[in-house]
């Protein structure tokens, strides 16, 4: 019996043995298998800043603090990317400043989940910020596509947080805002249509216990868009899109009949129409014929009055242009010309008190001769004439508003790569004008950069000039500044910098300003890398007799992985 024993344990010993051994010899096939199958990637930052100021109020924060992180994990094909950023500023934003978000993808199809950015159209849904969750399914050789999403648009903002008025929302408490939409695209990326829908409204029950949200209108939106590119030929192609918004700005009115569209009086649950409705619609189209040397150009927009989308942060409305433009390629593609020019009015309805129409139009050119020598140019002018109606409707009167700017710009290198010298000169004019009274403003800089690229180091010097004509005042400053940047071994950079500026005021000195920067940089290794800055900026204003200094240090670490 015990030889028997003996026999079994030294059998299983042995297999042990055995076995062991063979997963050392595949420890590192293991383990480079497991990489193939699990692949991660990512970062972890950290800035912190302190500021004081002497002589003036604080225009900041004395501390301030940012931790963010972004995270990429990809397990079996399936991409998993993860962000995230965490500050003060949380308490400062009715929009939180600390978001989080990770976007999964499998083959064609990517998840959005958490604080996340989408586009359906330009002037439907614009790649706003959204907390909730999205799809994105794009089969590579499929003819169509699709997106959708859910979310909060907005978060709620009380006027009064326990029982402390709130800096944010005292005069204007904000409801919680939460949307939804999706798109269809069907075709390929030459040839393509797309449907969108938008349906966002505020949430009324989301500030119940604040008593002064009997002032704030809930609103509600509903927006359609149609989209769509299409290449005509090699040398053709075009894009086009229109939006039409319904859009309710105080839901707490009974429901009623919306005159002149039928269809918006029977689309509930979708949107509510009442007298408080507007519809609106947004377009633009562009087309462009390009060839080797050449390229022409038009497009065309309008926008209705009062167009509005709770999914477009901001939106310019009342208007309609159109331009046209064109490139040419000269002399080898060393000679190139570039121009635009068209015209633009608002007040469409023609119900406004002021009419205004610009006549838009600009031209640039560069040119490039050989390695050394480098020019380039550009002009525009904008020439606005408004007519301004007044109120007994008896009379009008006529306002002419002339912007013109014009810039030029010469560089010159030795294409040297041991020592880098090169030295530039910019020069930019600029004049508007409202009805008599104008205002010019010039600005000339000149310096030279030398570099050494065997001790990595470099110095910039400068001067800046530039002068304003007004017909009150005229004022002009000048100084130069020095920028000194070395590299210590591999992962050590140091960067300076200094400023001086004088002011004049009626060709009189009013004051001074100098900025003072040191920056240093190291990375270690692939992985982590640090860096810290000292400003230290003294402004001097002999006329208000002010003396003022301003002291700002930084230091940020982040790990790489």
């Amino acid at each position: 019996f015990v030889n028997l024993m003996n026999k079994k344990y030294f059998f299983i010993i042995l297999s042990i043995c055995l076995f062991s051994s063979n997963i050392i010899a595949q420890d590192k096939t293991s383990n480079q298998a497991l990489k193939d199958i699990v692949k991660v990637n990512g970062s972890l930052g950290a800035t912190s800043t302190l500021y004081q100021a002497y002589g003036i109020e604080a225009r900041r924060d004395p501390f301030y603090y940012m931790f963010n992180a972004s995270l990429n994990l990809n397990i079996f094909g399936i991409s998993v990317p993860f962000s995230a950023t965490y500050s003060q500023q949380n308490k400062s934003y009715t929009q939180p400043f600390n978001q989080y978000g990770l976007s999964p993808k499998y083959k064609s199809v990517t998840a959005h989940i958490g604080y996340r950015n989408m586009q359906l159209t330009d002037f439907s849904f614009s790649s706003t910020t959204f907390y909730g969750l999205g799809v994105e399914v794009s089969p590579e050789n499929s003819l169509i596509k699709g997106a959708a999403f859910y979310g909060r648009l907005l978060k709620a903002t009380p006027s009064v947080i326990n029982g402390i008025p709130n800096p944010i929302g005292f005069s204007n408490p904000i409801f919680a805002r939460k949307g939804f939409g999706g798109k269809v695209d069907i075709g390929t990326s030459k040839n393509a249509v797309t449907l969108a829908f938008f349906k966002a409204s505020d949430d009324i029950t989301s500030l119940l216990n604040d008593s002064t949200t009997a002032f704030v209108k809930p609103a509600e939106n509903a927006v359609i868009g149609i989209s769509t590119i299409q290449k005509l030929g090699k040398k053709i192609d075009c894009k086009g899109e229109i939006d039409y918004s319904a859009y309710n700005r105080n839901t707490r009115i009974s429901e009623g009949q919306y005159p002149g569209f039928n269809y918006l009086n029977n689309m509930e649950p979708i949107f509510s129409a009442n007298s408080a409705t507007q519809f609106n619609r947004a377009i633009k189209a562009s087309l462009n014929y390009k060839v080797k040397l050449y390229k022409i150009g038009l497009k065309y927009r309008r926008i209705d009055p009062d167009y509005q989308s709770m999914g477009a942060v901001y939106i310019n409305n009342d208007f309609e242009d159109i331009t046209a433009n064109t490139t040419i390629k000269l002399l080898k593609s060393k000679l190139n010309f570039g121009g635009s020019g068209g015209l633009q009015r608002n007040n469409l309805l023609s119900d406004r008190a002021v009419s205004v129409i610009r006549l838009i139009g600009s031209l640039n050119a560069n040119y490039n001769p050989n390695d050394h020598w480098a020019f380039s140019g550009a002009y525009s002018n904008f020439n606005s004439s408004s007519t301004q109606t007044l109120i007994t409707g008896l009379d009008t009167v006529l306002f002419a508003q002339i912007t013109k700017n014009a810039n030029a710009n010469v560089s010159f290198n030795n294409n040297n790569r041991e020592k880098k010298l090169t030295i530039f000169c910019a020069g930019n004019y600029q004049i508007a004008r409202v009805a008599k009274d104008s205002t010019v403003f010039y600005n000339v800089n000149l310096g030279a950069q030398y570099v050494i690229t065997r001790l990595k180091a470099g110095i910039t010097a400068s001067m800046n000039l530039n002068q304003n004509i007004a017909a009150l005042n005229n004022s002009a400053a000048y100084g130069p500044s020095i920028v000194f940047t070395k590299g210590i071994r591999k992962n050590i950079k140091i960067n300076a910098s200094f400023s001086y500026l004088t002011s004049l005021l009626e060709q009189e000195k009013s004051g001074q300003f100098i900025n003072t920067r040191i920056n240093v940089s190291y990375r270690y290794k692939k992985h982590h890398s640090l860096s810290s800055s000292i400003s230290f900026i003294d402004k001097s204003l002999i006329v208000d007799d002010i003396n003022s200094n301003e002291f700002i240090g930084m230091i940020n670490y982040n790990y790489s992985f």
